[in-house]
């Protein structure tokens, strides 16, 4: 099971769900590959078919530190060939700039509020994001 957080800005109402984790959805590398974007695809496939690989994936948060907009992702690490990894890599729909993981430990003390004040609104640009509910997922 995975679980998730739903944000929302107070100033203007902006809410969003994020989900992290697996889930029961994805089984294996196979069923994750085929719901990444193309690119990620054709660079994954020739590895998988090529090398003995240890794959990690789950569904990560990510930010953009230009524009502020946040995005739900599915992440992929595949460790291969003894010393070699491949990551996927995702970049802003409007900035066209390296997206950044957010770290939601939500069993860390700092995060026991479920207030996020270092993440801005990306609609109005408010300071201060918090999280009224968790979300319990499959």
């Amino acid at each position: 099971m995975g679980d998730g957080i739903i944000l929302n800005c107070k100033k203007c109402g902006y809410q969003k769900d994020f989900i992290f984790g697996i889930g029961f959805m994805y089984g294996d590398l196979m069923d994750v590959i085929e719901t990444i974007p193309k690119k990620h695809r054709e660079e994954i496939y020739p590895i998988v078919k090529n090398y003995d690989v240890h794959p990690l994936f789950e569904q990560k948060v990510f930010k953009c530190n230009k524009c502020n907009g946040l995005y739900n992702k599915l992440w992929v690490k595949i460790d291969y060939d003894g010393n070699k990894t491949y990551e996927t890599k995702y970049k802003c729909y409007k900035c066209k700039i390296d997206l950044e993981e957010i770290d939601f430990d939500l069993d860390n003390e700092k995060n026991q509020d479920f207030k996020f004040p270092d993440l801005i609104c990306p609609k109005c640009g408010f300071k201060y994001l918090d999280q009224p509910m968790i979300i319990l997922w499959d």
